[in-house]
């Protein structure tokens, strides 16, 4: 909680894009980003910034990754942000665990779409705002 509180007083002085890479730089030294130009808006902003650190350190701490990427992209008028890694898969929303839940019902909440694809080659979740 501590970390998490210490990265939400950073968006006082710094932007977006600054905030994603302290976040990862701090979860783990293997996650590539690539930022395409995307639009994101300040709310959805707001939403990624409270889902990708949860979303990034499970993949960082659970899977045995070698690779995880974070990635930006414009699709039909639509920002996609996708973070995917080599793992072993089997990410699950699993009961009493809320992480991984937290994350889906906060993106559905916000009126974006969230999927999750995992299997023995790595766990991919994408969200479209």
């Amino acid at each position: 909680m501590k970390v998490r509180n210490e990265i939400f007083n950073l968006r006082k002085q710094s932007n977006f894009w600054v905030e994603i890479e302290l976040i990862a730089d701090h979860i783990s030294p293997i996650i590539e980003i690539n930022a395409d130009e995307c639009a994101i808006e300040p709310h959805d902003e707001e939403l990624l910034l409270h889902v990708l650190p949860e979303l990034l350190r499970n993949a960082a701490q659970h899977s045995g990754a070698t690779q995880i990427y974070l990635s930006f992209s414009q699709e039909n008028n639509h920002c996609v942000v996708t973070i995917g890694d080599n793992g072993i898969g089997g990410a699950k929303i699993t009961e009493n665990r809320y992480g991984l839940l937290g994350c889906v019902e906060r993106v559905q909440s916000h009126g974006a779409l969230i999927s999750i694809e995992t299997g023995t080659k790595g766990t991919t979740v994408t969200i479209t705002l």
